[in-house]
């Protein structure tokens, strides 16, 4: 008779799962083409944020459409995006000198990532038109309701006095689209003025809001509790003034509404950004003084304008505050799209690749010119792409080759692409267009990016280094180089599944308490989800080091990245690491891998039957273990309450970890059975419950797991409870909520349930 596998055992093959799941759902990217990298956002990306994210902002928001008269204001508020992190901010478009588009956001919208380290800013999304119609509770098709979105950013000013940021949007925006272009007024507007906000809280459709401007203040920061305060100087009168302090009529400003834009309702412009907010979540119209009711704060552009806005506009003087009226964008035609519109070349690893398309078919044969700038430094082949009305929406594709290697002491250099073309304005006027694109040409040196990391070739590795040489930035990059920090990046392939662990740690810091820490991704790019891992503070080794445990699976390669921990000391300001770094990676058994996983719950255990769960979705499955009571038939169920696609779940084997049953929909609607399934006392059963990455249909419910198993009507032992749910875990394992069910179908009550 074997023995029943125990939770530990069941828990290293549960790991093993994911990695299954991880390996099965990705392609390998080690390659220096963009375009085959996970930063290219795709449709399929894309779609994946959004179905993450759509009515998921809280119940009193409304939705931006219910207004008619905020039309032109939706028309210019943008979601920027990105594919490997998430949907992160609220912007507004604004016209800048010639053809330039800038979008006004918030600085500390460039620190708020869940890792600190910065990716490559073409991979950076603007998704434009993310609006749905007034009370609209259901989206039946997810591509073609939000097709809008091109990917591309540069960051041309940020000011930490006033949190206020400006992009310049390095794509043509198709006019087709008709966006709007907002008014704005740096002028020194004071307080007592109503004004109104559409943001994208959460991520979710465009939401409105509405409130007063009660106080003009200085500055704002972080208290010891996380929260954010305003100074007190409320009769602050100066442009220098940072700040607006605001109550709440209606709707509501959640994350992801950061960087929204504040406009005045007599001037009909933009005068500040979303900077933070405290209180309760909606608006309080009955008493919005109320200290519980949420109160909001605004940077201001009037501080911004003096702090260098300026520079932005030809001609602009600190003495003129500037302004514009709302207005349509357009554009002569055809108009490009760029990808990989920030060209990252690394001369040991080859040329890089740019492509080119039309936007629209054009009315003659079109030839895009491009030449290089600095011909010592980059050369392009071929020097001209031609479009037709037959394949204008094809991409066509231009080498970019550095002509020589650059210093290791400089680290990086800036070029610059000239593309011209002939152009057709509206009203039948030829002319042409110029458009500039900047790349950026590395060094010789390793582990400065993804492309081209530090091989790790065996275990244990060891190396020391300054963390200086590895800055990603480049003149164009970033306004005074911002808060953007460096990252060493290392890859390591295991020749079989192994446990690693890294450690981390300073050994000089600019800063008393500089920290280091560092995250492990998949070949895909993508950490946490598909990759478990635990990372920690490790102070009995050194001030500011940290261990960071994972396990591996063979076959693929990993991706280690090395970065300061950013310390918030006010919005949008950090304090940086900038020294040396001491790394050590090397292998570790699986008992240690799984005694770190323990400690964060990577597997809950069916301790009652009836039993029930809800979670928050997760692309990589929800994993139970479950040991029945008795030898019974069980029916097993889960919903997914944010789709119409169903979940799908899974009975496992727990000793050769092979599937039993698999559901199949039930009625085409968002839940997954497995009905009369046989399990036996004694024995181990893992249940994987997954849930689509993407969808074509969304309905406004809660974006929330529904799992609930319960002994068959008829089996052995039905309508009996077994087993007690433990208190303590009424309140959560890992992203899990328990509980007890008690009589009646199982899943009725869980559906019932009220969900936060």
């Amino acid at each position: 008779m074997t023995r029943p596998a125990s939770r530990a055992d069941l828990q290293r093959r549960v790991v093993a799962i994911l990695f299954t799941l991880a390996s099965l759902r990705y392609v390998s990217c080690q390659t220096h083409s963009f375009f085959t990298s996970p930063f290219a956002l795709s449709v399929f990306s894309e779609n994946r944020l959004i179905v993450g994210s759509l009515f998921s902002s809280a119940d009193c928001n409304v939705d931006a459409t219910c207004d008619p008269a905020s039309l032109p204001q939706q028309l210019s508020v943008v979601q920027l995006t990105h594919p490997l992190t998430s949907n992160f901010c609220t912007g507004t478009l604004i016209k800048g000198p010639g053809d330039k588009i800038y979008i006004l956001s918030a600085r500390h919208c460039l620190t708020s990532f869940d890792t600190s380290f910065v990716y490559p800013w073409s991979s950076y999304g603007v998704l434009f038109n993310f609006r749905l119609p007034c009370g609209a509770s259901r989206v039946d098709n997810i591509t073609a309701t939000f097709s809008d979105f091109l990917q591309g950013l540069s960051v041309v000013f940020q000011d930490v006095n006033s949190d206020v940021a400006v992009f310049e949007l390095l794509q043509d925006i198709p006019p087709e689209w008709n966006v709007m272009l907002a008014g704005w007024d740096a002028s020194n507007v004071l307080n007592n003025f109503t004004w109104t906000d559409v943001s994208q809280p959460f991520g979710d459709s465009q939401k409105i809001s509405t409130g007063l401007v009660i106080g003009t203040v200085m500055s704002s920061y972080f208290n010891q509790d996380g929260y954010v305060e305003v100074s007190a100087d409320t009769d602050c009168a100066s442009p220098r003034c940072g700040y607006f302090n605001s109550i709440m009529y209606s709707g509501t400003l959640q994350e992801g509404a950061s960087g929204s834009g504040l406009v005045h309702d007599d001037l009909r412009r933009v005068v500040g950004v979303l900077s933070s907010g405290a209180g309760e979540d909606c608006a309080n119209p009955e008493d919005p003084y109320d200290a519980a009711s949420p109160s909001m704060t605004f940077g201001r552009l009037a501080r911004a304008w003096i702090s260098g806005l300026y520079h932005l506009f030809d001609g602009a003087t600190v003495e003129q505050p500037g302004g514009a009226d709302y207005s349509t964008y357009s554009a002569p035609l055809p108009t490009l799209t760029i990808e990989n519109i920030v060209p990252e070349v690394n001369p040991i690893l080859g040329p890089a690749v740019i492509s080119i398309q039309l936007q629209q078919a054009p009315q003659h044969t079109t030839t895009v010119e491009i030449a290089s700038m600095d011909k010592t430094l980059i050369s392009v082949s071929p020097s001209s792409v031609t479009f037709t009305a037959s394949n204008w929406s094809t991409p066509q594709y231009v080498n970019l080759t550095a002509v020589d290697i650059i210093p290791s002491s400089e680290s990086a250099k800036s070029f610059e692409l000239s593309l011209t073309w002939p152009t057709v304005s509206s009203s039948g006027a030829k002319g042409s267009r110029n458009k500039t694109v900047t790349g950026i040409i590395r060094s010789d040196v390793y582990g400065t990016s993804f492309y081209n990391p530090v091989v790790v070739d065996s275990l244990p590795y060891a190396a020391e280094g300054s963390i200086s040489s590895f800055n990603p930035q480049a003149p164009f990059i970033t306004f005074a180089n911002g808060p953007f920090i460096p990252g060493i990046y290392f890859s390591y392939t295991p020749p079989v599944a192994e446990g690693l662990s890294m450690v981390v740690c300073p050994v000089t810091s600019s800063l008393a308490r500089g920290s280091l820490t560092a995250t492990i991704y998949n070949s895909n790019w993508t950490a946490y989800q598909l990759l478990p891992q635990v990372a920690q503070p490790i102070p009995e080794v050194g001030l500011g080091c940290t261990q960071v445990v994972a396990a591996l699976p063979g076959n693929d390669t990993y991706y280690i990245v090395a970065y300061p921990a950013t310390s918030i000391v006010a919005p949008g300001t950090s304090h940086h690491f900038q020294g040396d770094f001491a790394v050590g990676i090397d292998a570790l058994s699986v008992e240690k891998v799984m005694a770190a996983f323990d400690a964060s719950s990577l597997v809950a255990s069916i301790n009652s039957i009836p039993y029930g769960a809800y979670a928050t979705s997760d692309t990589t499955g929800l994993v139970f273990y479950f040991n029945p009571p008795l030898s019974t038939r069980v029916d097993i169920t889960t919903c997914f309450n944010a789709t119409t696609v169903a979940t799908v779940v899974s009975l496992l084997d727990g000793e050769t970890l092979l599937p039993i049953s698999v559901s199949e929909s039930e009625g085409g609607e968002r839940c997954g059975t497995l009905l009369d399934q046989p399990v036996t006392q004694g024995q181990a059963y893992l249940i994987l419950v997954t849930t689509p990455p993407t969808a074509v249909s969304l309905s406004r419910t809660p974006s929330v797991v529904f799992m609930s198993l319960d002994i068959s009507a008829g089996a052995p032992g039905a309508g009996m409870e077994f087993g007690v749910v433990d208190p303590a875990d009424s309140v959560g394992v890992g992203n899990l909520t328990i509980y007890q069910v008690g009589d009646g179908p199982a899943v009725e009550q869980l559906l019932g349930r009220s969900v936060p």
